[in-house]
């Protein structure tokens, strides 16, 4: 009995994996990020539709910023300084000012590697 039900969340961590490694290679959130999201308490943001992918919390000064446009929400998201308007149409980076000096760092979901498109 024991045996089997090692085996039934062994079967069941496989599949969780899978369907993560499957949103991740095809540009979607995969549901290990959405959680770390959830756990570090930073929120979800969209940018003409799509779901952006949670980097983390990073430290930055207000000068390193600029804004560049607002969310679908209205949240003003932010790139660094330096890189040129509209070139590229959406930054490498995007942030989000957060509470108490936090800035959460976000980016539009790619996948890692792609095969010759």
């Amino acid at each position: 009995m024991k045996k089997n039900i090692v085996l039934s969340a062994f079967i069941l961590l496989l599949l969780a994996i899978g369907a993560d490694v499957y949103l991740l290679f095809n540009a979607k959130i995969p549901f290990s990020n959405i959680l770390y999201r959830n756990a570090t308490g930073a929120p979800e943001i969209l940018l003409n539709g799509v779901a952006l992918f949670y980097k983390g919390e990073v430290e930055k000064k207000d000068t390193d910023l600029v804004q560049f446009q607002l969310s679908d929400t209205g949240d003003p998201l932010f790139k660094d300084r330096g890189i040129p308007e509209g070139k590229p149409k959406t930054p490498p980076f995007i942030y989000l000012k957060g509470e108490n000096q936090k800035v959460y760092l976000y980016k539009y979901p790619k996948p890692p590697f792609s095969l010759g498109h």
